[in-house]
This record gives C-alpha cells, structure tokens and sequence, in this order.
C-alpha cells in the first residue's frame, strides 16, 4: 500500500544520508544533555543557597574547602532523579522524628535543593527530547526536498542560512561542490622563438599558469598576438552538495 510504499523510500533516502542523519542526532542529542544537566545543577544549587537564606544557616560557608565533594555528590545524584529523590523519600522516613535543630534544618536544605535538582531534571530531559526530535524532523523534511529537488519559497531564508553554514541546497540538486571546468578564451601576447614554424605549439605563462597555444600563420619570430589561447578561469559555483534519486 500507499504506507510500504512511503516506508521502503523513507528507508532509501536515510541510507544514502545515514552519516548526516547519525550527527545531526548525535551532536544535538550531546549539547541538549548537557546544556540540560548544567541548567539542572545550577536550579539545585540556587534551591541551596534560597534554603539557607531561610534556616539562616550558612553550610557552604563553613564546609569551606569540603565543598567541592558536597557539590560533586549531589551533582551526581541529581544524573539519577528517580534514584535521587528514592534517597531522600527513605531518609526522610528513616530519620523522621529522630533530629532537631541544626540538624533538621541542614536536612531540609540539602533535601530541598535535591528535590529541586531531580525535578528539573524530569522537565529539562522531556524539553531536550522534544528539541532534538524537532532537530531530525528538520534535517528528514530539508533530506526530502533535496532529493526531489525542489524547495518551499517561503523557506528562502532558511535556505540561504543553510546553504552559507553546512553548504547544502535542495534548489542546486545534483551538482557538486568544486570548481567549474569550464575555460574562457583570452588574447596573449607571445614572443615567438626562433626556428617555430607556423602550426606549432609553444607554452607561455598564462593567468593561471603555463597554456598551450599554437603559433598562426604569418607569424615571424617577435612578439606577436596569439588569440583563442584557452586560458583556465575559475568559475565561482554556490557551495552544493551531491544529491539526487537513489
């Protein structure tokens, strides 16, 4: 049916692109995770320092060079919020009752900003997903559009953005980045060496290096306009990528 059919030509358009669909997965899925762990750290230490500011209690002050081994471990455990906040819901039924004072207060504070920490965790991951995901259907629509060599004018500007960046544009589909064979006839002035006969071929420097010309008829052994010498000019092409049906 219509739905194989759309299946088996999804499956044939990401083999041929499978290395640009793996690192557009990849990178993005590496740079949501940790742009979401620091965000999440840095929501459980503000937790920390708003829980002191309430108990009047200053922890980070008087640990001093400890820490960084305070940090280090609650940012670990924050990486697990479901083994995070098991830890705090067991400590907090063991030790329920049994603390008072300073003592309580230091649990609050070190709980809360736990709780905080292993929470944003939840939300941030479940946004990073949607991003990355939002990132692969991108890339699968613009893989598309490429193949069949078309685009959408209202995207024009999105199309400019990525032709500059990565150097890719559904609207030059099939040609390759490099530059262009093509030659542009010029007109040398060339001093013909003794003993060359007319039909000979002499190298001269040219633009762009040594080329080949042949010497006309009539020509005497002086400086004499040769024309038509094929001298190589470079062609600027827009940076494209290869693409086309599989």
């Amino acid at each position: 049916g219509d739905f194989c059919s759309s299946a088996q030509k999804t499956v044939n358009l990401l083999k041929t692109r499978l290395g640009e669909a793996v690192l557009t997965d990849f990178i993005g899925s590496r740079v949501m995770s940790w742009i979401t762990y620091v965000l999440c750290v840095g929501v459980m230490f503000s937790a920390f320092a708003w829980a002191e500011s309430l108990h009047d209690i200053g922890i980070i002050a008087e640990l001093g060079m400890f820490n960084l081994v305070l940090m280090l471990f609650m940012s670990a455990l924050i990486a697990s919020p479901f083994l995070c906040m098991a830890v705090i819901v067991l400590l907090e039924d063991f030790f329920a009752g049994n603390y008072l004072g300073d003592a309580r207060a230091i649990f609050n504070i070190v709980f809360a900003a736990l709780f905080m920490g292993a929470v944003s965790v939840f939300i941030m991951k479940f946004v990073s997903l949607v991003v990355v995901d939002t990132m692969n259907v991108i890339f699968f629509c613009f893989a598309v559009e490429a193949d069949n060599g078309k685009k959408q004018e209202r995207f024009s500007d999105l199309y400019d953005t990525i032709k500059t960046v990565v150097g890719t544009s559904p609207a030059n589909a099939g040609v390759v980045l490099g530059t262009s064979p093509a030659t542009a006839t010029a007109t040398l002035q060339v001093a013909v060496p003794e003993g060359v006969a007319p039909g000979s071929t002499v190298e001269t420097p040219g633009p762009n290096g040594p080329v080949q010309v042949t010497v006309p008829a009539g020509a005497a052994a002086a400086t004499h306009p040769i024309g038509g010498a094929a001298a190589p000019a470079p062609v600027t092409e827009p940076a494209v990528a290869v693409v086309g049906n599989p």
